[in-house]
């Protein structure tokens, strides 16, 4: 018999939309103020600094889903390598006004940033969802 997995956080909302070519962050293991009630992590031009905490993401498996209008984004993963900077480990298109598109990730690393990234012209709207459950 399979043990069940058991959520451990999840995030519902319409993030900061970010800049043409840019970034808005729905996930950073490195912040100690993820969980915080209606936290946003904003946008940034370009991949977000390495917070000072570390092993959140330790045992964590990702459900990501986002939509947005007008144009296309992509959901971006990054894990933490061994000299403290973060590498792109997986990129998925979403596709502008279709459904919307659900990313199934098992966190390989206890650090790990989750992000949405504009193409040259941003979105008018994104909205995303992310649920994090303990792997078993």
């Amino acid at each position: 018999m399979q043990s069940r997995s058991k959520t451990f956080m999840e995030i519902t909302t319409q993030p900061v939309q970010p800049d043409n070519s840019g970034y808005t962050w729905i996930y950073d293991s490195t912040d100690a103020r993820m969980g915080t009630p209606g936290l946003s992590l904003g946008k940034t031009a370009a991949v977000r600094a390495v917070g000072p905490a570390r092993g959140a993401a330790k045992g964590l498996r990702a459900m990501i889903g986002a939509c947005c209008t007008t144009q296309d984004v992509a959901i971006v993963c990054y894990t933490l390598d061994g000299a403290g900077a973060w590498r792109l480990y997986s990129s998925d298109a979403v596709v502008a006004a279709a459904v919307p598109k659900y990313v199934s990730v098992t966190i390989p690393s206890p650090d790990f940033l989750i992000g949405i990234l504009a193409g040259a012209t941003k979105p008018a709207t994104v909205s995303t969802t992310l649920i994090l459950t303990e792997q078993p």
